[in-house]
Protein backbone atom coordinates (compact mmCIF):
# COMPACT_ATOMS: atom_id res chain seq x y z
CA UNK A 1 0.00 0.00 0.00
CA UNK A 2 3.24 2.34 0.63
CA UNK A 3 3.66 1.35 -3.73
CA UNK A 4 0.43 2.95 -4.19
CA UNK A 5 0.55 6.02 -1.59
CA UNK A 6 3.45 7.12 -3.47
CA UNK A 7 1.69 6.85 -6.96
CA UNK A 8 -0.90 8.93 -5.66
CA UNK A 9 1.19 11.47 -4.93
CA UNK A 10 -1.02 12.92 -2.30
CA UNK A 11 -1.12 14.29 1.18
CA UNK A 12 -3.83 12.06 2.35
CA UNK A 13 -4.13 9.73 5.88
CA UNK A 14 -3.53 6.56 5.72
CA UNK A 15 -5.54 3.89 8.09
CA UNK A 16 -3.18 1.67 9.42
CA UNK A 17 -5.45 -0.36 11.41
CA UNK A 18 -6.81 -1.54 7.81
CA UNK A 19 -3.49 -2.28 6.13
CA UNK A 20 -2.99 1.60 5.46
CA UNK A 21 -5.79 2.19 2.77
CA UNK A 22 -6.22 5.55 1.82
CA UNK A 23 -8.32 8.16 3.80
CA UNK A 24 -10.01 10.28 1.19
CA UNK A 25 -12.46 13.24 1.48
CA UNK A 26 -15.86 14.02 0.33
CA UNK A 27 -14.23 16.64 -2.32
CA UNK A 28 -11.70 14.15 -3.15
CA UNK A 29 -14.29 11.41 -4.52
CA UNK A 30 -16.19 14.26 -6.47
CA UNK A 31 -13.10 15.50 -8.05
CA UNK A 32 -12.95 11.58 -9.04
CA UNK A 33 -16.31 11.08 -10.74
CA UNK A 34 -16.63 14.46 -11.86
CA UNK A 35 -18.85 15.03 -8.90
CA UNK A 36 -20.67 11.63 -9.83
CA UNK A 37 -21.73 12.74 -12.73
CA UNK A 38 -23.93 10.93 -14.52
CA UNK A 39 -21.80 9.74 -17.34
CA UNK A 40 -19.81 8.66 -14.84
CA UNK A 41 -21.90 6.08 -13.50
CA UNK A 42 -21.36 2.00 -14.06
CA UNK A 43 -24.48 0.68 -12.11
CA UNK A 44 -26.72 0.98 -9.46
CA UNK A 45 -27.50 -1.69 -6.75
CA UNK A 46 -30.02 -1.49 -3.70
CA UNK A 47 -28.07 0.67 -1.54
CA UNK A 48 -25.29 1.77 -3.21
CA UNK A 49 -24.00 3.77 -6.82
CA UNK A 50 -20.75 2.74 -8.93
CA UNK A 51 -19.44 5.21 -10.39
CA UNK A 52 -16.31 5.57 -12.79
CA UNK A 53 -13.64 7.51 -11.71
CA UNK A 54 -10.58 9.23 -12.92
CA UNK A 55 -7.07 10.30 -11.17
CA UNK A 56 -5.85 12.60 -12.96
CA UNK A 57 -2.21 13.42 -14.28
CA UNK A 58 -2.31 16.33 -11.65
CA UNK A 59 -2.94 14.08 -8.64
CA UNK A 60 -0.42 11.21 -9.71
CA UNK A 61 3.60 10.27 -9.99
CA UNK A 62 2.58 9.11 -13.65
CA UNK A 63 2.03 11.44 -16.31
CA UNK A 64 -1.30 9.94 -17.80
CA UNK A 65 -5.26 9.88 -15.65
CA UNK A 66 -5.69 6.48 -14.02
CA UNK A 67 -9.45 5.10 -14.25
CA UNK A 68 -10.54 3.65 -10.68
CA UNK A 69 -13.65 2.50 -9.57
CA UNK A 70 -15.62 4.23 -6.45
CA UNK A 71 -18.50 3.14 -4.66
CA UNK A 72 -21.34 5.50 -2.88
CA UNK A 73 -23.93 4.38 -0.66
CA UNK A 74 -27.04 5.93 -0.70
CA UNK A 75 -27.66 8.65 1.91
CA UNK A 76 -30.02 5.74 3.96
CA UNK A 77 -29.61 1.78 4.50
CA UNK A 78 -32.91 0.88 2.47
CA UNK A 79 -33.56 -2.44 4.45
CA UNK A 80 -32.16 -2.17 8.07
CA UNK A 81 -32.77 0.42 10.34
CA UNK A 82 -30.36 -0.88 12.95
CA UNK A 83 -27.57 -0.18 10.05
CA UNK A 84 -25.51 2.83 9.50
CA UNK A 85 -23.63 3.75 6.39
CA UNK A 86 -20.53 4.41 8.21
CA UNK A 87 -20.86 0.68 9.61
CA UNK A 88 -21.09 -0.57 6.28
CA UNK A 89 -18.17 1.46 4.75
CA UNK A 90 -15.83 0.29 7.55
CA UNK A 91 -16.94 -3.43 7.47
CA UNK A 92 -16.19 -3.55 4.03
CA UNK A 93 -12.62 -2.10 4.72
CA UNK A 94 -12.10 -4.75 7.08
CA UNK A 95 -13.25 -7.21 4.94
CA UNK A 96 -11.22 -6.14 1.68
CA UNK A 97 -8.17 -5.49 3.52
CA UNK A 98 -8.57 -9.32 5.68
CA UNK A 99 -5.05 -10.90 5.16
CA UNK A 100 -6.40 -14.18 3.96
CA UNK A 101 -8.39 -12.55 0.90
CA UNK A 102 -5.21 -10.36 -0.65
CA UNK A 103 -4.00 -10.57 -3.92
CA UNK A 104 -6.56 -12.61 -5.48
CA UNK A 105 -7.00 -11.83 -9.31
CA UNK A 106 -10.94 -11.91 -9.14
CA UNK A 107 -11.58 -9.17 -6.32
CA UNK A 108 -10.94 -5.59 -6.80
CA UNK A 109 -8.30 -3.95 -4.60
CA UNK A 110 -9.37 -1.52 -1.96
CA UNK A 111 -7.31 1.68 -1.98
CA UNK A 112 -8.98 3.99 0.03
CA UNK A 113 -12.34 4.88 1.20
CA UNK A 114 -14.30 8.48 2.70
CA UNK A 115 -16.46 8.24 5.60
CA UNK A 116 -17.61 12.34 6.14
CA UNK A 117 -21.27 13.21 7.04
CA UNK A 118 -21.76 14.36 3.31
CA UNK A 119 -20.33 10.83 1.21
CA UNK A 120 -19.17 7.69 1.98
CA UNK A 121 -17.65 5.44 -0.21
CA UNK A 122 -15.10 2.79 -0.98
CA UNK A 123 -12.12 3.27 -4.02
CA UNK A 124 -10.99 0.67 -6.14
CA UNK A 125 -7.72 0.61 -7.97
CA UNK A 126 -10.19 -1.02 -11.38
CA UNK A 127 -10.87 0.46 -14.75
CA UNK A 128 -14.41 -1.35 -15.63
CA UNK A 129 -15.78 -2.37 -18.68
CA UNK A 130 -19.47 -2.29 -16.65
CA UNK A 131 -21.36 -3.79 -14.28
CA UNK A 132 -22.15 -8.05 -14.96
CA UNK A 133 -26.03 -7.04 -13.95
CA UNK A 134 -26.13 -4.14 -16.75
CA UNK A 135 -24.51 -6.36 -19.24
CA UNK A 136 -25.96 -9.94 -18.51
CA UNK A 137 -29.46 -9.61 -20.45
CA UNK A 138 -27.57 -8.11 -23.55
CA UNK A 139 -25.74 -9.59 -26.14
CA UNK A 140 -22.48 -8.21 -25.53
CA UNK A 141 -21.76 -11.10 -24.00
CA UNK A 142 -21.21 -14.76 -25.85
CA UNK A 143 -21.20 -17.84 -24.75
CA UNK A 144 -17.71 -18.48 -23.82
CA UNK A 145 -17.42 -15.22 -21.80
CA UNK A 146 -20.28 -16.07 -20.43
CA UNK A 147 -18.71 -19.57 -19.54
CA UNK A 148 -15.86 -18.26 -18.14
CA UNK A 149 -17.40 -15.16 -15.98
CA UNK A 150 -19.14 -17.71 -14.11
CA UNK A 151 -15.83 -20.36 -13.81
CA UNK A 152 -13.61 -16.98 -12.66
CA UNK A 153 -16.94 -16.37 -10.24
CA UNK A 154 -16.64 -20.18 -8.78
CA UNK A 155 -12.87 -20.12 -8.59
CA UNK A 156 -13.08 -17.04 -6.31
CA UNK A 157 -16.06 -18.31 -4.48
CA UNK A 158 -13.86 -21.69 -4.05
CA UNK A 159 -10.62 -19.29 -2.67
CA UNK A 160 -13.08 -17.75 -0.58
CA UNK A 161 -14.34 -20.77 1.23
CA UNK A 162 -11.20 -22.16 1.68
CA UNK A 163 -9.56 -19.70 3.79
CA UNK A 164 -8.83 -20.72 7.36
CA UNK A 165 -11.46 -18.67 8.65
CA UNK A 166 -14.59 -19.93 6.94
CA UNK A 167 -17.21 -17.71 8.74
CA UNK A 168 -16.12 -14.59 7.17
CA UNK A 169 -19.48 -12.68 7.15
CA UNK A 170 -19.64 -11.96 3.22
CA UNK A 171 -22.91 -11.79 0.93
CA UNK A 172 -21.52 -13.01 -2.29
CA UNK A 173 -23.71 -10.16 -4.10
CA UNK A 174 -24.16 -10.08 -8.08
CA UNK A 175 -24.89 -6.72 -8.14
CA UNK A 176 -21.42 -6.00 -6.63
CA UNK A 177 -19.52 -7.87 -9.72
CA UNK A 178 -17.91 -5.97 -12.55
CA UNK A 179 -16.21 -6.78 -15.45
CA UNK A 180 -13.06 -5.93 -16.62
CA UNK A 181 -12.02 -4.84 -20.72
CA UNK A 182 -11.39 -8.73 -21.30
CA UNK A 183 -15.45 -9.28 -19.66
CA UNK A 184 -13.64 -11.03 -16.48
CA UNK A 185 -14.91 -10.22 -13.48
CA UNK A 186 -13.92 -8.48 -10.13
CA UNK A 187 -16.12 -8.45 -7.19
CA UNK A 188 -16.19 -4.80 -6.00
CA UNK A 189 -17.30 -5.04 -2.59
CA UNK A 190 -17.36 -7.52 0.52
CA UNK A 191 -20.52 -6.59 1.95
CA UNK A 192 -20.95 -7.79 5.39
CA UNK A 193 -24.04 -9.81 6.42
CA UNK A 194 -26.79 -8.31 9.00
CA UNK A 195 -27.00 -10.06 12.39
CA UNK A 196 -30.60 -8.48 12.11
CA UNK A 197 -33.69 -11.46 13.41
CA UNK A 198 -35.71 -12.66 11.52
CA UNK A 199 -36.61 -11.57 7.55
CA UNK A 200 -40.49 -10.86 6.83
CA UNK A 201 -42.20 -10.99 3.63
CA UNK A 202 -41.17 -7.66 2.88
CA UNK A 203 -37.50 -7.68 3.50
CA UNK A 204 -37.89 -11.00 1.50
CA UNK A 205 -39.39 -9.37 -1.43
CA UNK A 206 -36.91 -6.47 -1.29
CA UNK A 207 -33.31 -7.70 -0.78
CA UNK A 208 -33.73 -12.05 -1.48
CA UNK A 209 -30.10 -12.59 -1.00
CA UNK A 210 -30.00 -11.13 2.37
CA UNK A 211 -33.68 -13.79 3.85
CA UNK A 212 -31.17 -16.45 2.25
CA UNK A 213 -28.11 -15.39 4.52
CA UNK A 214 -30.55 -14.24 7.54
CA UNK A 215 -32.94 -17.58 7.52
CA UNK A 216 -29.83 -19.61 7.19
CA UNK A 217 -28.41 -21.69 10.44
CA UNK A 218 -25.44 -24.08 10.55
CA UNK A 219 -22.59 -21.30 11.36
CA UNK A 220 -20.05 -21.72 8.14
CA UNK A 221 -21.25 -24.57 6.41
CA UNK A 222 -24.93 -22.86 6.18
CA UNK A 223 -23.34 -19.56 4.63
CA UNK A 224 -21.07 -21.29 2.55
CA UNK A 225 -24.53 -22.42 0.92
CA UNK A 226 -26.30 -18.97 0.81
CA UNK A 227 -22.97 -18.68 -1.54
CA UNK A 228 -23.91 -21.12 -3.23
CA UNK A 229 -27.24 -20.43 -4.23
CA UNK A 230 -26.26 -16.67 -5.41
CA UNK A 231 -23.95 -18.29 -7.54
CA UNK A 232 -26.73 -20.15 -8.87
CA UNK A 233 -28.90 -17.21 -9.73
CA UNK A 234 -25.94 -15.49 -11.00
CA UNK A 235 -25.27 -18.73 -13.20
CA UNK A 236 -28.96 -19.02 -14.48
CA UNK A 237 -29.11 -14.81 -15.38
CA UNK A 238 -25.85 -15.69 -17.73
CA UNK A 239 -27.69 -18.67 -19.60
CA UNK A 240 -31.22 -17.19 -19.81
CA UNK A 241 -30.17 -13.60 -20.47
CA UNK A 242 -32.72 -12.55 -17.45
CA UNK A 243 -31.17 -9.57 -14.63
CA UNK A 244 -31.35 -11.31 -11.49
CA UNK A 245 -31.91 -8.35 -9.28
CA UNK A 246 -34.62 -6.46 -10.60
CA UNK A 247 -33.67 -2.93 -9.26
CA UNK A 248 -36.09 -1.43 -11.27
CA UNK A 249 -39.29 -3.23 -9.81
CA UNK A 250 -41.58 -0.70 -8.04
CA UNK A 251 -41.01 -2.05 -4.16
CA UNK A 252 -44.38 -2.12 -3.11
CA UNK A 253 -45.28 -4.15 -5.24
CA UNK A 254 -43.98 -7.63 -3.37
CA UNK A 255 -45.98 -10.38 -6.02
CA UNK A 256 -44.09 -8.35 -9.00
CA UNK A 257 -41.02 -8.56 -7.46
CA UNK A 258 -40.79 -12.22 -5.95
CA UNK A 259 -42.08 -13.86 -9.46
CA UNK A 260 -39.46 -11.60 -11.17
CA UNK A 261 -36.50 -13.30 -9.19
CA UNK A 262 -34.55 -15.20 -11.86
CA UNK A 263 -34.48 -17.87 -8.95
CA UNK A 264 -38.58 -18.33 -9.17
CA UNK A 265 -38.67 -18.17 -12.74
CA UNK A 266 -36.48 -21.05 -13.58
CA UNK A 267 -38.39 -23.22 -10.94
CA UNK A 268 -41.48 -22.39 -13.09
CA UNK A 269 -39.80 -23.18 -16.48
CA UNK A 270 -37.46 -25.42 -15.76
CA UNK A 271 -38.52 -29.18 -16.92
CA UNK A 272 -36.27 -32.59 -16.20
CA UNK A 273 -33.69 -32.79 -19.48
CA UNK A 274 -34.11 -29.17 -20.39
CA UNK A 275 -32.50 -26.26 -20.91
CA UNK A 276 -32.93 -22.64 -19.92
CA UNK A 277 -30.25 -21.05 -22.44
CA UNK A 278 -31.30 -18.25 -24.46
CA UNK A 279 -32.04 -18.86 -27.47
CA UNK A 280 -29.51 -16.66 -29.14
CA UNK A 281 -26.72 -17.93 -27.16
CA UNK A 282 -27.57 -21.31 -28.43
CA UNK A 283 -26.01 -20.16 -31.79
CA UNK A 284 -23.12 -18.62 -30.51
CA UNK A 285 -19.43 -20.83 -31.29
CA UNK A 286 -18.94 -23.60 -28.64
CA UNK A 287 -22.24 -23.82 -27.46
CA UNK A 288 -23.80 -27.56 -27.28
CA UNK A 289 -27.14 -28.72 -26.60
CA UNK A 290 -25.99 -31.08 -24.14
CA UNK A 291 -23.67 -28.49 -22.02
CA UNK A 292 -26.47 -26.36 -22.12
CA UNK A 293 -28.80 -28.69 -20.22
CA UNK A 294 -25.95 -29.86 -17.83
CA UNK A 295 -25.02 -26.11 -17.00
CA UNK A 296 -28.90 -25.34 -16.35
CA UNK A 297 -29.28 -28.69 -14.37
CA UNK A 298 -26.66 -27.36 -12.62
CA UNK A 299 -27.90 -24.07 -11.79
CA UNK A 300 -31.19 -25.27 -10.92
CA UNK A 301 -29.75 -27.63 -8.22
CA UNK A 302 -27.77 -24.78 -6.94
CA UNK A 303 -30.43 -22.96 -6.17
CA UNK A 304 -32.48 -25.79 -4.39
CA UNK A 305 -34.63 -24.44 -1.18
CA UNK A 306 -33.26 -26.52 1.33
CA UNK A 307 -29.54 -25.75 1.33
CA UNK A 308 -28.00 -29.45 1.97
CA UNK A 309 -29.44 -30.50 -1.39
CA UNK A 310 -27.30 -27.78 -3.22
CA UNK A 311 -23.37 -28.91 -4.02
CA UNK A 312 -20.60 -27.71 -2.62
CA UNK A 313 -18.39 -25.20 -4.50
CA UNK A 314 -16.33 -28.03 -5.33
CA UNK A 315 -18.86 -30.12 -6.93
CA UNK A 316 -19.52 -26.92 -8.85
CA UNK A 317 -15.82 -25.96 -9.83
CA UNK A 318 -15.47 -30.12 -10.82
CA UNK A 319 -18.53 -29.56 -13.05
CA UNK A 320 -17.80 -26.36 -15.03
CA UNK A 321 -13.56 -27.39 -15.44
CA UNK A 322 -14.96 -30.42 -17.09
CA UNK A 323 -17.11 -28.97 -19.67
CA UNK A 324 -15.92 -29.15 -23.73
CA UNK A 325 -16.92 -25.17 -23.89
CA UNK A 326 -14.49 -24.86 -21.03
CA UNK A 327 -11.39 -26.60 -22.35
CA UNK A 328 -12.24 -24.29 -25.45
CA UNK A 329 -11.49 -20.93 -23.65
CA UNK A 330 -8.07 -20.52 -24.34
CA UNK A 331 -8.54 -21.34 -27.68
CA UNK A 332 -7.75 -18.33 -30.03
CA UNK A 333 -8.66 -19.91 -33.55
CA UNK A 334 -11.16 -17.87 -35.09
CA UNK A 335 -14.57 -18.36 -33.69
CA UNK A 336 -18.17 -18.31 -36.15
CA UNK A 337 -20.95 -17.28 -34.39
CA UNK A 338 -19.24 -15.39 -31.89
CA UNK A 339 -20.15 -11.57 -30.95
CA UNK A 340 -17.12 -9.09 -30.89
CA UNK A 341 -16.40 -8.16 -27.40
CA UNK A 342 -17.83 -5.00 -26.03
CA UNK A 343 -16.75 -1.87 -27.75
CA UNK A 344 -17.15 0.88 -24.74
CA UNK A 345 -18.27 0.95 -20.91
CA UNK A 346 -21.86 0.11 -20.78
CA UNK A 347 -24.01 2.29 -18.22
CA UNK A 348 -27.48 1.40 -16.89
Amino acid sequence: MAEMQSSFNLHRAADSANGNVLIFTSEDLKTLTSNFHGNSLIGITQSCRFYRGQLRAAWSTGTEARNLTVKIWDQKPEFDNAITNEFLVREEVKLSTHSSLNGHRSLAKLIGYCCEDEVKGVVYDFDPLGSLQNLVARDDLNWLQRVEVILELARLLDFIHSQEKQSLPIKFRASNILLDWECKPKLCGLEVISNGAGADLNNFAQNPSSYFHLSTRGGSQGKMSTDIFSLGEILLGLIAKRDYEPEKLERENHHRVVNSLVSNWAKNEYRPNGSLVHETLQKDWGYTVEEGVELTELAIHSIEFFPRNRPSIKQILQRLEGLQVTQRLSDTRPRKKERKSPSSAMGI
